[in-house]
Protein backbone atom coordinates (compact mmCIF):
# COMPACT_ATOMS: atom_id res chain seq x y z
CA UNK A 1 0.00 0.00 0.00
CA UNK A 2 0.85 3.62 -0.68
CA UNK A 3 0.09 6.30 1.17
CA UNK A 4 2.08 9.49 0.76
CA UNK A 5 -0.82 11.73 1.22
CA UNK A 6 -2.67 14.28 -0.97
CA UNK A 7 -4.20 12.15 -3.64
CA UNK A 8 -3.74 8.45 -3.98
CA UNK A 9 -1.97 7.30 -6.74
CA UNK A 10 0.89 4.49 -7.58
CA UNK A 11 3.92 5.15 -9.27
CA UNK A 12 5.36 4.20 -12.11
CA UNK A 13 8.03 2.36 -10.93
CA UNK A 14 9.03 -1.62 -10.85
CA UNK A 15 7.22 -3.98 -8.91
CA UNK A 16 3.59 -1.20 -9.29
CA UNK A 17 1.19 -3.99 -10.36
CA UNK A 18 1.56 -5.38 -7.13
CA UNK A 19 0.74 -1.74 -5.56
CA UNK A 20 -2.77 -0.99 -4.22
CA UNK A 21 -4.03 2.42 -2.57
CA UNK A 22 -5.56 3.32 0.64
CA UNK A 23 -9.16 3.17 -1.53
CA UNK A 24 -8.27 -0.17 -2.69
CA UNK A 25 -7.23 -1.62 0.99
CA UNK A 26 -10.88 -1.21 1.60
CA UNK A 27 -12.01 -3.42 -0.40
CA UNK A 28 -9.56 -6.50 0.21
CA UNK A 29 -11.34 -9.56 0.92
CA UNK A 30 -8.94 -11.26 3.40
CA UNK A 31 -6.71 -9.51 5.03
CA UNK A 32 -2.72 -10.27 3.70
CA UNK A 33 0.43 -11.95 5.80
CA UNK A 34 2.49 -9.51 4.60
CA UNK A 35 2.14 -5.67 3.83
CA UNK A 36 4.57 -2.72 3.28
CA UNK A 37 2.91 0.75 3.53
CA UNK A 38 4.76 3.64 2.69
CA UNK A 39 4.52 6.87 3.69
CA UNK A 40 3.76 8.13 7.59
CA UNK A 41 0.64 10.19 7.57
CA UNK A 42 -2.28 9.93 9.66
CA UNK A 43 -3.98 7.52 6.99
CA UNK A 44 -0.74 5.60 6.50
CA UNK A 45 -0.35 4.92 10.28
CA UNK A 46 -3.78 4.20 10.57
CA UNK A 47 -3.69 1.64 8.15
CA UNK A 48 -0.59 0.08 9.50
CA UNK A 49 -1.95 -0.46 12.51
CA UNK A 50 -4.89 -2.25 11.38
CA UNK A 51 -3.08 -4.40 9.43
CA UNK A 52 -0.78 -5.65 12.36
CA UNK A 53 -3.86 -5.91 14.60
CA UNK A 54 -5.45 -8.10 11.86
CA UNK A 55 -1.55 -10.24 12.35
CA UNK A 56 -0.54 -9.56 9.10
CA UNK A 57 3.44 -8.57 8.93
CA UNK A 58 4.00 -4.72 8.63
CA UNK A 59 6.67 -2.56 7.00
CA UNK A 60 6.35 1.05 7.53
CA UNK A 61 8.38 2.49 5.33
CA UNK A 62 8.98 6.81 5.19
CA UNK A 63 11.74 9.41 4.51
CA UNK A 64 11.65 11.32 8.03
CA UNK A 65 13.33 10.22 11.30
CA UNK A 66 9.47 10.76 12.83
CA UNK A 67 6.03 9.71 11.39
CA UNK A 68 3.33 12.10 10.89
CA UNK A 69 5.72 15.28 9.41
CA UNK A 70 3.48 18.76 10.84
CA UNK A 71 2.03 17.38 14.12
CA UNK A 72 4.03 18.23 17.24
CA UNK A 73 6.75 16.71 18.08
CA UNK A 74 6.08 14.80 21.33
CA UNK A 75 2.93 13.30 19.19
CA UNK A 76 5.28 12.47 16.66
CA UNK A 77 7.51 10.37 18.97
CA UNK A 78 4.71 8.79 21.04
CA UNK A 79 3.58 7.67 17.77
CA UNK A 80 6.59 6.23 16.44
CA UNK A 81 7.13 4.52 19.76
CA UNK A 82 3.38 2.61 20.00
CA UNK A 83 3.98 1.73 16.25
CA UNK A 84 7.79 0.29 16.90
CA UNK A 85 6.26 -2.27 19.49
CA UNK A 86 3.25 -3.71 16.45
CA UNK A 87 4.99 -2.59 13.03
CA UNK A 88 8.64 -3.04 11.57
CA UNK A 89 10.22 0.88 10.81
CA UNK A 90 12.66 1.47 7.91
Amino acid sequence: MIATGGRAFIPDIPGSEHAITSDETLELDECPKRVCVVGSGFIALEFAGVFAAFGAHVDLVYRQELPLRGFDEEVRAFSQSQLSEKVRLK
